[in-house]
């Protein structure tokens, strides 16, 4: 009986000596070697596609031609707490409201079901926004008194550091304790642990006021629901993307509407229900970041013939918007370093002008993904800047050199939290650089190290 494909794989890959991926020259038998294994993989991925095409490979196509957006109870409650432009008193998103009492799940949460308990605090989180939509609009008491139940017996473990914790959580959370103190709700939480949490946040406030650098105020901005009347909110409008969002972020919108009325913004949120119903995404619009990374994983586990005209039709979509400047790409970085890599890698004619911005560590440290030090973003842009064609390209020798002096740096402060995929994958890149490694050989990488899970 043939083995399944993915412990063949594994075997294979453990078969593999350690010389194939070192960088240095194959002696005569070593090549011949090399070239047996390489046919084990390749005949591999043909039985790998082979036994799960029933299904499989068109469910994978489906997910290519359509993205589907899961629904985010927290910015979905955010949305729903934005009042009626003529009736103050009123919800102007009611759906979203009937959506929260809909989805409420039996232990009295709101948020992802069955959860990672690393993950409590983006339950938590969820929670008490959806707490909050519902108390203002005197709504569901009865889905209210259950989360709020869930939120006393889980409270205790939002100290915890290992947890993992959405971005501005530290002021966000404690901001929606606030609220709910501030219109009444009566939160069992003892008095102490709310004021330390009141205090920690207010601390991080002051300890960096002196700080006016871009990528602090972007950050105060992104985390602005949780901040209420502290924030300048005609200040924070000139993060507002041509779409009407700040940040392509619903909660974050809708927080801004909820203090200063804005008809771009106001427009941005009904077009998300037009499109999704009666909830929303955690962001939006996401779909040319999300086929790229779907385009990348494909193509790094080596099946991406199988795909290719799903693929070209993806990658000429971008392409166009390449050329129009489109914002979706250029006003991120990770998805403009990603677009450019793999629409220069498919043959597509990309001026490496595009990362010009980029090039300049300043801008990197004035954005928000330089405050939060964003390792995962800075590989993209490394990444990106190996992709040349000529040999003197000032753009992406200067994005390569300042994006590898913060990768090396990022794995000497992390070597003590123990091993990470994202530094694995930090530490191959800066010292294996894609031209000089062998498809094959990187596809039984890739698969080895796929987090299927």
């Amino acid at each position: 009986m043939f083995p399944s494909p993915l412990s063949f794989l594994s075997s294979v890959a453990q078969c593999l000596p350690d010389f194939v991926v070192c960088k240095v020259p194959f002696q005569a038998l070593e090549i011949e070697i090399l070239k047996c294994l390489v046919c084990q993989l390749h005949n591999l991925s043909e039985v790998l596609l082979l036994e799960c095409s029933n299904g499989s490979m068109e469910r994978i196509r489906e997910h290519l031609r359509k993205i589907e957006l899961s629904a985010s109870s927290y910015d979905t409650a955010w949305v729903a707490m934005v009042p009626s432009p003529m009736s103050p008193q009123r919800p102007c998103f009611p759906q979203c409201l009937n959506w929260i009492l809909d989805n409420q799940h039996p232990d009295g949460s709101w948020g992802l079901h069955h959860f990672h308990p690393s993950l409590i605090n983006d339950g938590l989180s969820s929670t008490l926004a959806c707490i909050l939509a519902l108390e203002r609009w005197k709504s569901g008491q009865e889905h209210v008194r259950r989360g709020l139940s869930f939120i006393k017996s889980n409270f205790s473990r939002i100290v915890d550091e290992q947890l993992h914790s959405p971005i501005g959580f530290d002021i966000i959370f404690p901001g929606m304790l606030e609220y709910a103190l501030n219109i009444g709700l009566e939160i069992p939480i003892d008095q102490s642990d709310t004021k330390n949490m009141l205090c920690k946040r207010d601390a991080e406030l002051q300890r960096e006021q002196g700080n006016n650098c871009e990528g602090r105020k972007a950050y105060l901005a992104y985390a602005a629901e949780g901040l209420g009347n502290i924030l300048d909110w005609r200040e924070i409008m000139k993060y507002q993307r041509k779409n009407g969002s700040l940040f392509n972020s619903p909660s974050t919108t809708a927080a801004a509407l909820m203090h200063i009325y804005d008809a771009k913004a106001l427009e941005y949120l009904h077009s998300l229900l037009s499109r999704f119903g009666s909830s929303v995404p955690t962001s939006y619009p996401v779909d040319v970041h999300i086929h790229l990374c779907m385009i990348d994983n494909i193509e790094r586990l080596g099946v991406a013939r199988h795909f290719s005209h799903e693929i070209k039709s993806i990658l000429d979509r971008i392409y166009r918007c390449w050329l129009l400047n489109d914002e979706e790409i250029s006003s991120d970085m990770a998805t403009c370093a990603m677009a450019f890599r793999l629409l220069q890698m498919n043959g597509y004619d990309v001026s490496s002008g595009n990362l010009f911005q980029f090039s300049e560590v300043n801008y990197f440290y004035n954005s928000l993904q330089g405050y939060l030090k964003d390792v995962s973003t800075v590989l993209e842009l490394y990444k990106a800047s190996q992709i040349k064609i000529s040999p003197n390209e000032q753009v992406l020798d200067k994005l390569g050199s300042w994006s590898r002096d913060f990768l090396e740096k990022a794995l000497i402060s992390n070597q003590k939290l123990g091993p990470q995929v994202a530094l694995q994958a930090v530490d191959y890149a800066l010292n294996f650089p894609f031209y000089a490694n062998l498809d094959r050989l990187e596809h039984k990488r890739n698969i080895e190290n796929f987090g299927a899970e």
